[in-house]
């Protein structure tokens, strides 16, 4: 929900900000100052929302609102910025979310959206992927499969012991 609220204080500062550049080229003073400077929204308001994005997960409704308004976001920044990664890996983890409650959507056009405008910045797929896949794994506590059978059968059971153990000492607490 806050992601709502967000998004409208956001498009009301973009109006102030509209409002203000119009009326001072009506009075061609070039020495007014914006309430709300550009870099502002580029910078810090666009990828705060993009990430409040990223954290809207509750419902069906809300992913797949969030996911309309960081494609819209990130349209929006790159009209004026070079978005960095950090704001195409919450606008990844807006597709993953949406995926994950309609995985009847066409999975690859929607990463797609994703992948064509990070790589045309200069971002590759790995970079995007492979943060959220050892994100993944580290939120699990499981290793990737590569690792799980390099390891040997007594490493493999040592493991397995590790994550007993674990998973009985959160259930105490």
């Amino acid at each position: 929900m806050i992601i709502f609220v967000v998004y409208s204080l956001i498009k009301i500062m973009e109006v102030q900000t509209a409002r203000e550049r119009k009326l001072s080229g009506v009075l061609n003073d070039e020495s007014s100052e914006s309430v709300i400077p550009d870099d502002i929204l580029q910078k810090r308001c666009y990828p705060l929302l993009m990430k409040i994005c990223a954290l809207s997960n509750q419902t069906k409704d809300d992913t797949a609102r969030s996911m309309s308004i960081a494609f819209e976001i990130l349209d929006r920044m790159m009209c004026h910025t070079k978005p960095s990664l950090r704001t195409f890996r919450s606008l990844f983890i807006c597709v993953q979310n949406y995926l994950e409650v309609n995985p009847e959507e066409e999975r690859q056009e929607l990463l797609q959206r994703v992948f064509e405008p990070a790589s045309r910045h200069g971002i590759t797929k790995g970079e995007l992927t492979g943060w959220h896949k050892e994100f993944q794994r580290k939120e699990s506590g499981r290793m990737p499969p590569e690792e799980w059978f390099a390891l040997s059968k007594e490493q493999q059971k040592k493991e397995l012991a590790r994550r007993a153990a674990e998973k009985g000492s959160e259930s105490s607490c």
